[in-house]
């Protein structure tokens, strides 16, 4: 029985499995025990843990075929160099000591294996095709992790809400204007200047010459535009609570008397 193992020392996959090998002329099947770890491919003669392999396959270097015959269970990993091999070779050639050294030195055998049931064939298939290949293997992303970002970014979406529901609730869309720009330093006591001048009495047309004193007043510079952002709209929030608390509360009239 196969079964994962989840330690980063450990394989990734193993159990048992049926190699075929050619023997002469015959071809037979053999069990023996694989182990898969990253990209390599070990095969052992039992499953004792302090057994040697036997022999091991770069997975880098196959490409996994399924079901390469009528007999169940079986899947194919073939070399890279097996099909190019055979389409380099020249039959009209004449033999040279390259050719030679070539031919003499014989690529790494494809390996036919079969599993013992359906599952275990799945399982066997489903991870060697993650692994086979020029391509490096890389573990799949924790999707916990996508989940923490994802969370992370919709409390800040909710955080900002809140506050923009509150300016909603404190300041009406009709008094969204502010007298100046320079009010909206917290520590600067214009916002305070412009409220008494809102209250002062103006003297009459005899006793001032110059024209009348009329206030100007400016819009916000947050209110220029019609459309009104999130950030524009916090901005304008912050502004008024600063606002409200820089106000300084007039004395009651019995305290003058």
């Amino acid at each position: 029985m196969h079964h994962y193992i989840h330690s980063f020392s450990s394989p990734t996959f193993q159990g048992w499995l049926m190699k075929k090998a050619r023997t002469g002329l015959r071809k037979t099947w053999t069990r023996h025990y694989f182990t898969l770890e990253l990209q390599q491919l070990r095969c052992y003669r039992n499953d004792q843990p302090d057994s040697l392999p036997i022999s091991t396959f770069d997975l880098r270097e196959y490409q996994l075929q399924n079901q390469p015959s009528n007999k169940p269970f079986t899947f194919q990993l073939i070399h890279q160099t097996s099909k190019s091999s055979l389409s380099t070779s020249t039959i009209d050639a004449e033999p040279t000591m390259d050719t030679a050294s070539r031919t003499s030195r014989a690529p790494s055998p494809d390996l036919y294996l079969q599993a013992e049931n359906e599952n275990e064939w799945s399982n066997w298939v489903d991870t060697l095709e993650s692994h086979v290949g020029a391509q490096p293997y890389t573990p799949a992303i924790n999707s916990n992790s996508t989940l923490d970002f994802t969370h992370n970014d919709q409390q800040e979406v909710d955080v900002l809400d809140k506050w923009l529901e509150r300016y909603d609730l404190i300041v009406p869309r009709a008094d969204r204007s502010s007298p100046s720009l320079v009010s909206l330093a917290p520590s600067s006591s214009f916002a305070n200047d412009n409220d008494d001048d809102s209250k002062m009495d103006y003297p009459l047309d005899g006793d001032f010459d110059g024209p009348p004193f009329t206030p100007i007043h400016t819009q916000h510079p947050l209110d220029l535009t019609t459309t009104k952002t999130p950030s524009s709209r916090f901005l304008g929030f912050l502004w008024t609570v600063n606002t409200k608390k820089d106000k300084v509360p007039e004395p009651p009239l019995s305290s003058c008397l």
